[in-house]
């Protein structure tokens, strides 16, 4: 229901009020319920979820103007029927936050989508690899900038990695997504534990090909000793949705 609905209400509702105790009806009130529609749960309400998930959230009553979005990317699979809000999959693997606008309110739920299991699709691997994959190590404060680098890609409109560290030698400081997928692909918030980092980013304009940087770190130096990067869980996606092949290239850090 709008602003300019709900301010008509309460015009007519005082209107009502006052011809009636002009008319003598004494005590008698006349009253007209205003209700807004409020959430009321969700389920699954947090936690992890698979991709494939179905996500059904509750109301008091059927809202109304429903939108809902993970991060800046409007979700299409979202059916109300009646006080029900239905939203399906599939959810790219990591973290997910969906956000449900309606005309009443807003609704913010927080996932973590869980990795598949994964066949990957005949062909030759792909390489993804930190780059330098050996570099001495900064003073102690300053910044230590790697790039997540692939080459020999082939179509590629989706990655997802995590980045393991030496947290005695390194604090996690920021990560961006680069330039090699096309413009404009949606970028899930990164995952941050005490020694790794999970980034993860989809391509919404079709996909890439051959060498370039898939994402860049930043850490700050705790302290200077050798220390190593290692990559785990890299998934590489193609415009098809299927997961590729890929080999993975580890660095470390050296004083």
């Amino acid at each position: 229901m709008n602003l300019f609905s709900r301010s008509l209400r309460l015009i007519m509702a005082v209107l009502l009020t006052v011809y009636a105790d002009g008319c003598g009806q004494g005590d008698e009130e006349v009253q007209e319920e205003i209700s807004s529609t409020a959430f009321i749960s969700s389920s699954p309400s947090q936690g992890t979820i698979e991709p494939n998930s179905t996500i059904t959230v509750t109301f008091d009553h059927p809202p109304e103007d429903v939108e809902v979005n993970a991060g800046l990317v409007k979700v299409d699979k979202a059916v109300v029927i009646g006080q029900t809000l239905t939203i399906t999959g599939p959810f790219p693997p990591g973290p997910l936050v969906l956000t449900i606008l309606w005309a009443d309110g807003v609704q913010t739920l927080n996932y973590t989508v869980a990795a598949s299991e994964l066949i990957a699709i005949p062909g030759a691997a792909v390489s993804v690899g930190i780059f330098p994959a050996s570099v001495a190590s900064p003073p102690p404060g300053e910044h230590l900038i790697l790039d997540i680098n692939i080459t020999d890609g082939e179509d590629i409109a989706g990655y997802q990695l995590t980045l393991d560290f030496d947290a005695t030698a390194l604090r996690y400081v920021s990560s961006s997504n680069a330039d090699y997928l096309p413009v404009g692909a949606f970028v899930i918030p990164p995952l941050v534990e005490t020694n790794q980092v999970t980034l993860a980013a989809t391509s919404l304009n079709g996909g890439s090909q051959d060498a370039g940087t898939l994402a860049t770190v930043t850490f700050e130096v705790i302290a200077v000793k050798p220390s190593a990067l290692i990559l785990s869980e890299v998934r590489l996606t193609d415009t098809e949705a299927n997961f590729l092949r890929v080999s993975a290239g580890n660095a470390e850090v050296v004083e």
